[in-house]
């Protein structure tokens, strides 16, 4: 079931985008403000269709629990532009792939995170916000491993970060039995 409903929201929403890059004019106008919000659209069908077909199928419950939002919280949520990090492996997805890459975000690749090119884009980025704005970064990772990990501790140890080392020395990461586990129930703070 979720395996043909992704099938059809992949090439509905590849006929879609290429339907737009055509309106556009072949692409010339896709990152006017029309495009843009068009490009939004897809996107949160494509995404809110792939999640309500998973959490059926795969019968994944999502629960927020946490406080009631004081007023002076609900207030400033509103007020200010928030920030979303996700792993650029979702480029993976033809779909999302095409979609995220004609709107405006900053995919990090860990291979040139040191040559600043990315902090100038998500400065631009940020700077463009209005107080309904939501940044989104996908920031490339890796999988724990712990040589890795010996890595990190390092390098917080050479860039004179001694407590944050002592606090990652005895951090115990995540078993993947542990992990697996808590993929069936989760409970997910609000955003």
């Amino acid at each position: 079931m979720a395996a043909c409903v992704w099938l059809t929201a992949e090439t509905a929403t590849l006929f879609m985008c290429l339907g737009l890059w055509i309106a556009s004019g072949f692409g010339g106008r896709l990152h006017t403000e029309p495009f843009q919000s068009r490009h939004y659209a897809i996107m949160r069908w494509f995404l809110d269709l792939i999640y309500r077909a998973g959490t059926r199928t795969f019968r994944v419950g999502v629960e927020i629990d946490e406080p009631e939002l004081t007023a002076g919280e609900k207030a400033a949520r509103l007020a200010r532009p928030v920030i979303v990090l996700m792993k650029a492996a979702m480029q993976f997805d033809p779909s999302l792939d095409v979609v995220a890459n004609r709107l405006p975000n900053v995919f990090v690749r860990h291979s040139r995170a040191g040559q600043g090119i990315f902090s100038e884009r998500i400065e631009r980025l940020a700077g463009g916000l209005d107080r309904l704005g939501a940044l989104v970064i996908f920031p490339e990772g890796g999988n724990w491993t712990p040589g890795r990990w010996h890595r990190g501790i390092e390098r917080l140890e050479q860039g004179g970060h001694e407590d944050l080392a002592a606090r990652a020395g005895h951090a115990q990461p995540a078993s993947a039995p542990a992990r697996r586990r808590a993929r069936g129930h989760r409970r997910l703070p609000r955003c």
